[in-house]
């Protein structure tokens, strides 16, 4: 009797475990084409209890196998250690990939609690994540199909796969994507079928081009001595676009400046870094303070500073003159006009040691350049801000050498949600020729860095005008001087005559 019950209880298990091994079998199919179609490299799998001898364990370790076989790594790990993990290997695993198995209310309640709880350091959005509701319960499931609210604390650019997988049904799985435009909202987007035999992608756009930003108020900040100019024109674009409300805030005087002794940003900076913007509009530099407390974009222009001074008043002319005399004629001149610069390059400006060196205030050349006050001062700056009337000059300036390549961009807030979005948008105005457009349109209008040159004043061109005239008063009287001479040397008896060579008109 109890051979018979042992015997029993062997094939039934068996029987269990075949049907069991076929099922995930099946789920771990779906798993290996995503890895197949997004090159992932690793997968760390979150479920319930995987103790000794229960159903989990069993998945799990299909799980592990399957994926072993496509040279996948692969670890298992209990829902309630999920947060552990992520903080663990943040920076040891390249690309790793979240699969949740939310099986009951518990697990559902427990990744719940993980998704509020993460630091703002490392959001939800920083990991690719699948989630798998594999239940037949209908609470679950009606959350999987059509979800109230946003239950994960979703945002606009979290990669997140979600399938609803009841074990009573065998039809194919349908995976959308998840993400939010509002705090209490989720959106859905139908992705891919899975039908245990192939992997059916229903869009070929984009990650972001899949995603509108319909709606969504962004609120922007600009710099309030600056003219509404190129970078403000970039926005209205995207704004065309992407049908985003655009919420324009007060101006600020300054780009933002950290100051070590407070300890504190100032100006649009200080906006981003308390959360009180989403965009600082405007042509930030990159520097390494501010890439610790805001996010930038791609460079939208990449130019070099250079060192200017004021224009000098006075111009010196300098005569460069080629006579060509031919039948006591002038034949032609030039002349040209130059700056005279007490410098021309930046070791000069170091040993003339007379001038002072002054940078535009509370943005990244830190400092405030007052105009034309000072009459030695050296000014750094880039001359896309010279030519896009971002400061107002007291006069005209003029370069005498670069400093260094400068990339500017748009400032986001730590952590934003659509710098990514943005970025893909850059880049397709980029190859569209766009940005050269519109920076061509908003450089400064009549304003020429180049050199002017003056016409040439009455004054300027008497001494060659008395050049002529004394040309012409003493040309008859070297006309008239003898043509030979002739010389006796002593002890000789014959003559020698020297030519003297004067053009005539008849030579």
């Amino acid at each position: 009797m109890n051979i018979s019950l042992a015997y029993f209880s062997i094939i039934f298990l068996n029987l269990l475990l075949a049907s069991l091994v076929k099922s995930e079998r099946s789920l771990a199919g779906f798993v290996l084409a995503i890895t197949s179609r997004y090159q992932t490299l690793s997968y760390i799998i979150s479920m319930s209890d995987t103790s000794d001898f229960t159903e989990n364990s069993y998945r799990a370790l299909e799980y592990t196998r399957v994926l072993s076989d496509k040279y996948v790594y692969s670890m298992i790990i209990q829902i309630d250690e999920l947060d552990e993990a992520i903080d663990r290997y943040y920076h040891k695993i390249v690309k790793p990939t979240y699969i949740i198995i939310i099986e009951s209310h518990d697990d559902f309640d427990k990744f719940v609690n993980f998704t509020n709880a993460r630091p703002q350091e490392r959001p939800v959005n920083s990991h690719v994540w699948l989630v798998i509701f594999r239940t037949n319960n209908k609470f679950l499931l009606d959350i999987c199909e059509k979800p109230v609210k946003n239950y994960f604390n979703l945002v606009f650019n979290v990669k997140m796969m979600v399938a609803c997988n009841n074990p009573d049904s065998s039809g194919a799985l349908l995976i959308r994507e998840w993400y939010s435009l509002f705090p209490d909202k989720t959106q859905l987007i139908d992705y891919a079928i899975w039908d245990a035999e192939n992997f059916t992608k229903l869009s070929d756009l984009g990650f972001y081009e899949r995603r509108s930003l319909e709606g969504v108020p962004i609120r922007t900040t600009r710099i309030k001595s600056a003219t509404p100019g190129y970078v403000n024109d970039l926005l209205e674009l995207m704004v065309n676009v992407s049908h985003f409300e655009r919420v324009r805030q007060e101006p600020e005087h300054f780009y933002g400046h950290y100051d070590p002794v407070s300890k504190k940003w100032n100006g649009i900076i200080e906006k981003l870094t308390n959360n009180e913007t989403d965009i600082g509009v405007g042509e930030f530099a990159m520097t390494d303070d501010r890439l610790d407390v805001v996010d930038f974009s791609l460079p939208i222009l990449v130019l070099p500073s250079k060192y200017y001074i004021k224009k000098p008043n006075e111009n010196v002319l300098h005569w460069s003159i080629f006579f060509i005399i031919t039948n006591r004629i002038l034949t032609s001149y030039l002349t040209i006009f130059k700056h005279s610069l007490p410098f021309n390059s930046i070791d000069e400006f170091i040993k003339d040691g007379t001038y002072k060196i002054a940078v535009v205030k509370d943005t990244n050349y830190y400092d405030y350049f007052n105009g034309c006050k000072r009459e030695k001062t050296v000014v750094l700056l880039e001359d896309f801000t010279l030519n896009s009337n971002h400061i107002k000059l007291g006069c005209e300036l003029v370069s005498f050498d670069e400093a260094s390549l400068l990339s500017l961009s748009i400032a986001y807030r730590k952590h934003s949600p659509y710098t990514y979005y943005f970025n893909v948008f850059l880049q397709k105005m980029q190859s569209y020729g766009l940005l050269q457009i519109l920076r061509r349109r908003n450089d400064r209008v009549n304003y020429n860095l180049e050199d002017n040159y003056e016409p040439v004043t009455v004054y300027s061109v008497l001494p060659i005008f008395a050049l002529l005239a004394c040309a012409r008063w003493t040309s008859p009287a070297t006309s008239a001087l003898p043509r030979t001479t002739k010389t006796s040397h002593r002890g000789r008896k014959k003559e020698s005559s020297i030519q003297l060579a004067f053009p005539t008109r008849e030579s």
